[in-house]
């Protein structure tokens, strides 16, 4: 094949004859690989799980998951990314904006556990339609919290971004929101409510190295938005393996915080995919340099640059020392104030506006 990447995003294939992996990449720009620690299955405890595929880290989650599962019901299609899991699989067509289809999918199947991978995350995107991100990250999300809460979900792991650490745009202000939203929801419920945050999954929707690869095959140039821009990443298995272990170390109420290592350059990873081509950046192949796109910052903040962490039992799990911001009663509030917002006419930046006053 030309191009592909395996669905664990652990392989990349180049020009059908050479292919990298995650190790040698992340080696070559300064990264060590990591250390993967395996779930530990606690005797025959399975779950059920409820989400939405809306990345190959969502499809990937599940297919983890699927190991110590019964069975699971997904929101979203995916049959065709993976077949071999429909036997064990009831998948469900919906929305989590749609509160009465949330619930009745809850009532139906009673979910002990729930990974909610539903969330609008483009950032530049999400800064030119800021009502989509909030009907979403917000209200989708405290949709869910709700029915887990009327269901006797026993458990509820959110799945959070680096993003929404000293948030700086509506996609990570909207996030920081939501986790929020899941501990004033673990405030006022039996069900545990928690929250994992990391950062980039190489592998996943949108990641830069598919687009670089496709880029290099075209003949370039590969297009970076700034030279100095440095992100955190991990693997697809990586990100799946600690989610599933931050949700069996959580109580309820944490902010769970994933050792994502050291942040690389992008313009790194660029030179390097450009390399194992056998060429050479900048003579056969060039690099440009696009600008910043709305809502980005140049480098992501480290996890735990805000709170601190505290350790736990696993080596590169953290729990953030995060205070609670809201009641249920205060997030009840900011959700009446967006509903009339969005009833009474409103633009992108009184609603930016709103969103950015909730975390003052």
């Amino acid at each position: 094949a030309d191009r592909c990447c395996s669905l664990d995003g652990s392989q990349y294939y180049i020009d059908g004859t050479k292919s990298i992996r995650r190790a040698e990449l992340l080696a070559n720009c300064g990264e060590m690989p990591f250390k993967v620690i395996h779930l530990i299955r606690d005797g025959r405890a399975f779950c059920h799980s409820f989400l939405k595929n809306q990345s190959h880290l969502g499809g990937d989650l599940a297919k983890g998951i699927q190991r110590w599962a019964e069975y699971m019901k997904m929101v979203d299609v995916f049959q065709e990314r993976f077949p071999e899991m429909m036997t064990r699989t009831i998948s469900v067509i919906g929305d989590i904006r749609d509160k009465e289809k949330v619930n009745a999918v809850f009532k139906r199947y009673k979910p002990d556990i729930v990974f909610a991978a539903a969330a609008y995350k483009h950032v530049p995107l999400m800064e030119s339609n800021p009502d989509e991100a909030v009907k979403v990250n917000l209200f989708g999300t405290y949709n869910l919290c709700s029915a887990a809460n009327d269901n006797n979900t026993e458990k509820f792991i959110n799945i959070s971004t680096d993003k929404a650490v000293k948030p700086f745009s509506v996609m990570g202000r909207t996030k920081r929101i939501g986790e929020y939203i899941i501990q004033a929801f673990n405030n006022n419920s039996k069900t545990q409510y928690i929250s994992v945050r990391f950062g980039n999954v190489l592998g996943s929707r949108g990641s830069v190295i598919p687009i670089f690869l496709d880029q290099i095959r075209k003949g370039g140039p590969v297009t970076v938005t700034h030279e100095d821009m440095k992100r955190y990443f991990m693997t697809i298995p990586e990100a799946v393996t600690l989610v599933l272990q931050a949700g069996l170390i959580g109580k309820g109420g944490e902010v769970m915080v994933l050792d994502m290592g050291e942040p690389i350059l992008i313009k790194k990873i660029a030179e390097e995919l450009i390399k194992l081509h056998n060429m050479e950046p900048g003579r056969d192949i060039e690099i440009t340099y696009t600008g910043i796109r709305p809502g980005e910052k140049i480098f992501e903040e480290i996890l735990t640059a805000e709170e601190g962490t505290n350790k736990t039992t696993h080596e590169r799990v953290y729990v953030a020392n995060s205070s609670t911001k809201y009641t249920l009663e205060n997030i009840n509030q900011l959700l009446s104030d967006f509903e009339s917002a969005f009833k009474n006419g409103w633009n992108n930046e009184h609603i930016k506006q709103m969103i950015a006053d909730a975390l003052n």
